[in-house]
């Protein structure tokens, strides 16, 4: 027999709950629709029956609230001081940006092993040049948000010295 896969069917749950239909939830996940037909029939005679459907969706434990609190807060800020500063394209890109990582990662999870080798490549990347670090200094690994703040600021003042160049 074969394993449940519990976190896909939470996903169509979730959908289902919504009340998204079987062709709307099936170009947003990605899943076969036949297991989504599936599962949509089976919820809906579980709960015509009055039966509880329980997800345990991931190994992992659930991330802190207060945690996951803290990180909205911090993109939302982010974005929150950009517009005070004028700098509206700039909030437009980020935003556009984290919500084409949502995309694409939602339809393409990084399975452990390269999440272990993206870590790598990242530290690599970003790791100072062996010359440059002192012995007693560790080399700095930044944060997807530094890395983004830097690529925002690039592309600003390229715009800026192209729209100076006409």
């Amino acid at each position: 027999m074969l394993k449940e896969n519990k976190e896909r069917n939470a996903t169509i749950h979730r959908y289902w709950e919504k009340g998204y239909t079987i062709d709307q939830t099936v170009s947003a996940t990605l899943i076969p629709r036949s297991s989504v037909g599936y599962y949509f029939t089976k919820f809906g005679k579980y709960r015509r029956e009055g039966r509880s459907l329980e997800f345990s969706t991931s190994e992992e434990p659930p991330l802190d609230p207060y945690v996951s609190f803290i990180l909205k807060a911090n993109f939302v800020q982010r974005v929150v001081d950009m517009f005070r500063e004028g700098k509206f394209q700039d909030a437009y890109y980020f935003l556009m940006s984290l919500k084409c990582f949502e995309e694409y990662f939602r339809r393409n999870p990084i399975t452990p092993d390269e999440k272990k080798i993206l870590d790598e490549a990242i530290r690599g990347h970003i790791t100072p040049p062996a010359k440059t670090p002192q012995p007693s200094e560790p080399a700095k690994v930044r944060s997807i948000v530094e890395i983004m703040d830097r690529e925002l600021e690039k592309n600003r003042l390229r715009r800026e010295s192209s729209s100076t160049e006409r």
